[in-house]
């Protein structure tokens, strides 16, 4: 009789001890996650503090890549001696039929 006594007693300690430590290992999470939250939060404004300057390097090498190729090409079009010749006109089929009867007529009348 002692033992059914006993164990039920135990039984609710064994319960009560398990609910405490979820809750001491939830409350352990919160403050890890906070913790890992302000870490990111301050290294994020260290970041924007150098990323003008990151930026800003960019910046100049792109301008000085496009500087390259703008003079490469000055200096290719100037030693083949020609300029470029401008890009034809685009014209559809339907464009091309119409003008190839127009033409057909006109030598018609001649």
């Amino acid at each position: 009789m002692a033992n059914i006594y006993m164990l039920a007693l135990f039984i609710p300690i064994l319960t009560l001890l398990l609910l405490v430590r979820l809750y001491l290992a939830w409350n352990l999470f919160i403050i890890l996650v906070v913790l890992l939250m302000l870490h990111r939060q301050q290294t994020s404004e260290l970041g924007r503090q150098l990323e003008p300057d990151f930026e800003e390097g960019l910046r100049r090498e792109a301008v000085a890549v496009a500087i390259g190729v703008a003079l490469a090409q000055k200096r290719k079009q100037a030693a083949s001696g020609y300029y470029n010749l401008p890009p034809t006109a685009i014209v559809s089929a339907w464009q091309a039929v119409l003008r190839s009867q127009v033409i057909n007529k006109k030598v018609a009348w001649k």
